[in-house]
């Protein structure tokens, strides 16, 4: 079956068929229903989503080929997010991303109600994200609502899940690109491509950790000549973004940069209190990887869609765990994702996803790691 949803571009696949591929466990079964799914124009997706709602009751299997339908093409879940209110179906939240008005004050006046489940709702308003949820959420931060007296974090901070911040000014800020272009190992199943653009993975440095005295390596080693990577929106000739393989496990590695090359570790890290057991080494291997044709939407690598293949640049980061943007050590301020390595790329048995950011304007990188 991938023969025929690769190659046949003018094949618009069935719904059923889409379901049956989506059903299909392991990479092929991704792969499959991943490229089926974008060979639908948002129109044809939006059928399929009101065709879906129609005749599957069960929550579950919603919630997760809408997931994979509303990643792989954007726009096309507009015309069931009411549906989805209605059968109050607000998990993954992102099944509610650029929701139309009326929902958004649906979901408004729901987070009012004394059963609200308002840890939801909030990251449902931060997907929608339009002016009059900006500005909501930018009253909250001086006029508390009584419901937000029973969260762990103010109500602004829920907005990181949907990537995006709030500058002073009460505007905002996205802290991803749009554009998402795969990095791809050179002999990927059938996904080698040829293009003169590559980013180096894990190349050695010469400095050394201050935690556990292994060398640094370059996460990401960006070539930032190559018109590929000019959405970054940097100007320079390299980037380096450094961490540790042991350490970064454990906590925040940032260094400072300049766009030509420097990464140098920053004094002013913080000390994990637990960095891996004693023992020899952490072995890596140093990689070339292709950096692959756009995908469709920064969407495309969520970790409950995508496990292999979702190492990137640009685009939204695959969570495993809560948003977790640093922030900037010098500015303070919260650094834009540039890309992630999935350990199941790296590995065969890898786990778990690297994350990459930058504060532009400090000359600042920093590295993170989650896994379930």
């Amino acid at each position: 079956m991938r023969d025929k949803y690769v190659q046949e571009e003018t094949y618009m696949p069935k719904l059923s068929e889409i379901v049956a591929l989506s059903k299909i466990f392991g990479y092929d079964g991704v792969a499959n229903a991943a490229a089926a799914f974008r060979q639908l124009s948002v129109e044809g997706g939006r059928a399929l989503a009101v065709e879906f709602m129609d005749t599957n009751p069960a929550e579950r299997e919603t919630e997760d080929f809408l997931l994979r339908l509303g990643a792989f093409v954007p726009g096309s879940l507009v015309d069931v997010q009411d549906r989805l209110v209605d059968r109050k179906i607000l998990w993954p939240t992102f099944l509610l991303s650029g929701a139309s008005p009326s929902v958004r004050d649906r979901l408004l006046s729901a987070i009012e109600q004394p059963d609200a489940n308002v840890n939801r709702l909030l990251m449902a308003l931060a997907w929608i994200g339009d002016d009059v949820v900006v500005d909501t959420f930018d009253k909250w931060k001086s006029s508390v609502p009584t419901w937000a007296n029973y969260l762990n974090v103010t109500a602004d901070r829920y907005t990181l899940e949907a990537g995006w911040t709030m500058t002073a000014g009460g505007k905002r800020r996205d802290l991803y690109h749009t554009t998402c272009h795969p990095l791809i190992k050179p002999d990927a199943d059938a996904m080698t491509i040829e293009s003169g653009a590559a980013v180096d993975i894990q190349s050695p440095q010469t400095a050394l950790c201050g935690w556990c005295g292994q060398k640094l390596v370059n996460l990401l080693d960006i070539d930032l000549t190559c018109p590929e990577v000019g959405f970054l929106g940097f100007s320079g000739r390299r980037l380096n973004i450094a961490s540790c393989v042991r350490c970064t496990g454990y906590c925040t590695i940032f260094t400072d940069i300049d766009f030509h090359g420097k990464s140098i570790w920053r004094d002013d890290n913080e000390k994990p209190s637990y960095n891996g057991g004693d023992g020899g080494a952490w072995e890596f291997e140093t990689m070339r990887w292709t950096i692959g044709p756009p995908r469709r939407s920064p969407f495309e690598a969520h970790p409950s869609i995508m496990y292999r293949g979702a190492s990137q640049l640009g685009g939204f980061p695959s969570w495993e765990q809560d948003a977790d943007f640093p922030n900037c050590p010098q500015c303070k301020q919260y650094m834009t994702f540039v890309g992630q390595l999935a350990g199941s790329d790296l590995y065969e048995y890898g786990e778990g996803f690297t994350y990459a950011f930058v504060c532009a304007e400090c000359g600042t990188a920093g590295t993170v790691y989650q896994q379930t």
